[in-house]
């Protein structure tokens, strides 16, 4: 077998550069360790030395392959114990393997409460989504008038125990774990709640932006499984946005799905347009309705003449004039909601508006709203 080949060739290579002080173990799979008794150098010195070794590709009776390594190291130092030696160990290899392969990682304190937290919100995931822990909060999206035009409906956890969990937390490891499939259909039926009480509550019909995670876009039932949800709500599903992020633009799996998400009459809306993966050819594609610039994007300095004000003066002048509108997020401050506005901007979003909230707290925000917001920003 390839795999086999590889795997002796590696041990072969570990056992050249290895002291005879040390002791090499395979403990299964593709992991091995090495235990060091008494270095004759410096333990970083080392793992670099043994990352040297992946250099050159790996010649098999069927190819070769690149192959990279990810090193973990722990000493009686930071633990004693074999067993918590080793698991130490490899705590600081997937932490490795976090910061993009082909590294090292020392092993300190804080990785272990980090791995606890971790495993904390993957084994809580799943409740968390049943026991609307995890709950769809609103933030408005402003039209040049000042009125809003739209919300986007966000994930926020609220945790009986630790109190708020950042989506920068839960969200990567529910599309680890395959949980976003539930979570994107739990948000989209609140989005449909939230379309239904709007409606009976007499409030003008407004857009309702929801996030699409490029796992959920891989999935074959994804199409289906969200017209059960807009067929059991009766919803106008032309009022429903869908923000998909820059890394589903390459793939042809996802784009035939979000055909057919177009199909059943979705709007479309490129997230964080510009700062990744999106390219200009993008543009004249018929998938996309709508683009979101990124905050990154707004100029440090709001001088004419500086490079970041060029760059969105023209990103957005081009995508007026091909008939896309475009929302700028994180606008915080009066001089960037200005900015945007003088830029051309159809829409803007963030904090100098108001941040995300929870559905009734969005019913008064409607009926309360403030319109000369936007105008003393650009005055």
């Amino acid at each position: 077998m390839v795999g086999d080949q590889v795997l002796i060739q590696c041990a072969n290579l570990l056992f050249s550069i290895i002291r005879t002080s040390d002791k090499l173990i395979r403990l299964g799979g593709d992991e091995f360790v090495v235990i060091s008794y008494d270095p004759d150098e410096h333990l970083e010195v080392f793992a670099n030395r043994l990352l040297a070794l992946f250099d050159k590709p790996f010649v098999t009776t069927a190819a070769q392959f690149k192959v990279t390594a990810s090193i973990g190291i722990a000493t009686t130092m930071d633990c004693s114990g074999i067993d918590n030696l080793l698991k130490s160990a490899d705590i600081a290899m997937y932490k490795a393997k976090d910061n993009g392969k082909n590294t090292i990682a020392f092993f300190h304190d804080g990785l272990r409460r980090d791995v606890e937290y971790r495993l904390f919100i993957e084994q809580g995931l799943h409740d968390a989504i049943s026991n609307e822990e995890i709950t769809a909060h609103y933030q408005p999206i402003i039209d040049r008038k000042g009125r809003i035009h739209a919300v986007e409906a966000l994930a926020r956890w609220s945790s009986p125990g630790i109190g708020t969990i950042s989506p920068d937390k839960f969200i990567p490891i529910a599309e680890e774990t395959k949980l976003i499939h539930e979570l994107g259909l739990k948000i989209l039926r609140e989005a449909c709640i939230a379309l239904k009480l709007i409606e009976e509550r007499g409030l003008p019909e407004l857009l309702i932006h929801v996030n699409v995670s490029n796992v959920q876009l891989m999935s074959p039932t994804m199409v289906n499984d969200f017209k059960i949800v807009i067929d059991d709500f009766k919803v106008n599903v032309r009022l429903i946005v869908l923000e998909i992020t820059e890394s589903t633009l390459h793939s042809h799996t996802t784009r035939h799905q979000l055909l057919g998400l177009r199909k059943l009459g979705f709007t479309i809306s490129i997230d964080d347009f510009g700062t990744g993966y999106s390219t200009l050819s993008e543009l004249k594609r018929p998938i996309y309705d709508f683009i979101k610039l990124d905050r990154s994007l707004l100029p440090t300095r709001f001088d004419a003449e500086s490079k970041d004000h060029k760059i969105v003066k023209h990103l957005i002048a081009m995508c007026t004039d091909v008939g896309i509108p475009i929302t700028f997020e994180g606008v915080e401050s009066s001089e960037q909601v200005a900015f945007s506005y003088e830029m051309g901007c159809t829409w803007f979003q963030g904090y100098y508006f108001a941040k995300a909230m929870h559905l009734f707290e969005l019913i008064r925000y409607l009926k309360n709203h403030d319109e000369s917001l936007l105008h003393k920003a650009i005055a």
